[in-house]
């Protein structure tokens, strides 16, 4: 698992290998030098986010016995103020949707797949 930090949890080992397929899905080119440092950084954020997981509800929690009804709007699709300005600068469309380049090489996009 890792060993403890100063609060005495568990971190996280992040691996060379885990941390080279980050950077490669986020396009990023992490200098050899500072791989030791990430994967402290973020073994010790994993084991934040793991610490917060054991306290944090994992649900909403029920509103107060007390609490006041809310009136909730229809959930119902609207153009927002600037729609038409940002349809108008999109350089390209299909329907009412903005068609954006592939950040994924095919591989992970899953193209060539049976």
């Amino acid at each position: 698992m890792g060993k403890p930090d100063a609060a005495g949890s568990r971190v996280p080992q992040v691996t060379r290998a885990e941390l080279a397929e980050l950077a490669e899905l986020a396009g990023l080119e992490i200098p050899a030098r500072e791989i030791p440092r990430l994967r402290g950084d973020l073994g010790r954020i994993l084991a934040y986010v793991a610490a917060i997981e054991r306290i944090a509800p994992a649900a909403d929690p029920a509103p107060p016995p007390d609490a006041a009804p809310q009136d909730l709007r229809d959930d119902v699709p609207a153009d927002g103020p600037n729609g038409g300005a940002l349809r108008s600068a999109a350089p390209r469309l299909a329907g009412d949707y903005f068609v954006v380049p592939p950040v994924l090489p095919p591989r992970e996009r899953g193209e060539g797949r049976v």
